[in-house]
């Protein structure tokens, strides 16, 4: 366990909390030992309730193409591109109008899809447990946590500021 006595504000914490994050999902960080002895911890959770085609229209449309012959599927436009194949199909994107007239933006937003069917990236949750001190009339430590799922697994510092949200959903720490 991380002795973490130093820390006070729930900035700090969540930014501790952060670098300890793994990406190994059978293995959980350790607790954090606050001064007033409240253990805290962060992990990452695959979020198998989201997918990309989930999100609404913010990546474009994917559409599979089922026939032997790479298809453009109805309603797609010139823009559309295959970003995923397996044996049996290939998954066309058609990329939202509002990025066709940036070619920098439509190449980015591209490189985002294609990544996701790579598994360079999948959505989690971010869960925050916290462990409080025994209680002095009966002993028990109260244990509690909150989550917040569909964030993008490389949102780096945005993963930083749930924690922080979290913690102060949790009540752990003082204010900046």
């Amino acid at each position: 366990m991380a002795n973490a006595t130093e820390l006070r504000t729930r900035a700090e914490i969540a930014v501790a909390l952060a670098e300890t994050l793994r990406p190994a999902w059978d293995k959980p960080a350790d607790f954090l030992e606050l001064a007033d002895g409240t253990r805290v911890r962060a992990l990452l959770r695959p979020d198998d309730d989201r997918r990309l085609q989930d999100d609404g229209d913010w990546y474009g449309v994917l559409a599979w193409d089922k026939g032997r012959e790479s298809q453009r599927p109805a309603g797609f436009d010139g823009a559309a591109r295959v970003v995923h194949t397996d044996l049996h199909a290939r998954l066309w994107w058609q990329p939202p109008a509002d990025v066709l007239g940036n070619p920098e933006t439509l190449e980015n937003l591209a490189r985002r899809v294609c990544g996701y069917f790579r598994d360079d990236w999948h959505y989690v949750g971010v869960v925050v447990e916290v462990e409080r001190p025994a209680c002095s009339c009966c002993g028990e430590h109260k244990q509690e946590s909150r989550s917040l799922w569909g964030i993008e697994s490389d949102a780096g510092e945005c993963i930083t500021d749930v924690i922080a949200y979290q913690l102060t959903e949790l009540g752990v720490g003082v204010r900046e």
